[in-house]
């Protein structure tokens, strides 16, 4: 009796290729979005992964730019976004639309997101505000397509000389451990051209492990869950009052206790309301301080990973 098999829907267009299925072979295709921030050299990374310093322009770009190239026969397609400098969710609405894009310039998805880094500068806040828009906007899911490379305008630093930089800043360590620990360093020198292919063959296990790329399905659902956060926070009920609030309630409170306890001993009313005032005003201040202790973003215990 003769089998008849189904054809199935690998002919259709798919984040894995025949190639890619197969952990033996490199992917085919491996398609790579670069984000981050201004004067980090973005631009001239894309430049040195394609091996051609003009094809990327840094200077003021405010959209995608795509380009591609064959290397040892894979087709690598690259997608530059749009810098994220001294980011801000509200003001940078247009760029975040513009790194979107980016998803379906690499349709059917990219990837790998290469957040680009400038070694030896230090990881701040405005980094991890960087990293925070990014992941509002991709979703959690985007740390398994992540990779972080260092750039440097030296050379290209010691394997030593990297992992103390990591090491020494918590937030940064915390962010390669997020993202599986996949991260590469080279420098902004074109004749270092040789470390691409390592970097190529990094993103293929990172492809492999990861069982595809990020699709417009994932932008979708990210961006659905973050609409429902931001109804969540606006939604709650009551706001906290302030610490001058608490403080000045606090006063008022203690006066009148203290006041209506002197009317019964040796001192006067109004040093009992002195007294009274001063620690309702300290005991408020205290509690109000744990308080606000307690319910303040942290952005330092991961939080934004």
């Amino acid at each position: 009796m003769k089998i008849v098999r189904r054809r199935d829907e690998t002919s259709k267009m798919s984040c894995f290729s025949k190639k890619e299925t197969d952990p033996l072979k490199a992917v085919e295709e491996l398609r790579i979005v670069l984000l981050g921030k201004v004067g980090v050299e973005k631009s001239a990374a894309g430049n040195i992964i394609l091996g051609d310093e003009g094809l990327f322009l840094s200077c003021g770009n405010q959209k995608c730019q795509k380009a591609e190239k064959n290397i040892n026969e894979q087709n690598v397609v690259v997608v530059d976004t749009p810098d994220l400098s001294q980011p801000d969710e509200t003001k940078d609405e247009s760029v975040v639309a513009e790194i979107k894009r980016s998803i379906f310039l690499t349709k059917p998805g990219p990837h790998v997101f290469l957040l680009v880094l400038m070694y030896p500068d230090p990881f701040t806040e405005e980094e991890i505000k960087i990293w925070k828009i990014i992941r509002n906007t991709f979703g959690k899911n985007i740390n398994a397509y992540t990779m972080i490379l260092f750039t440097s305008e030296q050379q290209k630093p010691k394997k030593d000389d990297i992992e103390y930089y990591i090491r020494s800043n918590e937030n940064l360590h915390n962010l390669i451990k997020a993202c599986n620990k996949n991260y590469h360093v080279f420098d902004n020198d074109l004749q270092g051209s040789n470390e691409v292919p390592e970097l190529l063959e990094k993103m293929s296990r990172m492809v492999q492990k990861a069982r595809g790329c990020y699709t417009p399905e994932m932008l979708e659902k990210a961006q659905t869950e973050f609409r429902k956060q931001q109804e969540r926070d606006a939604g709650k009920e009551g706001k906290p009052m302030s610490l001058e609030i608490v403080i000045v309630a606090g006063v008022l409170v203690g006066c009148m206790i203290g006041y209506l306890a002197a009317g019964g001993g040796t001192m006067t009313s109004a040093v009992g309301a002195a007294l009274g005032g001063g620690a309702g005003g300290l005991l408020a201040a205290g509690v109000a301080g744990l308080v606000f202790y307690a319910i303040r973003p942290k952005t330092t215990r991961g939080d934004w990973l």
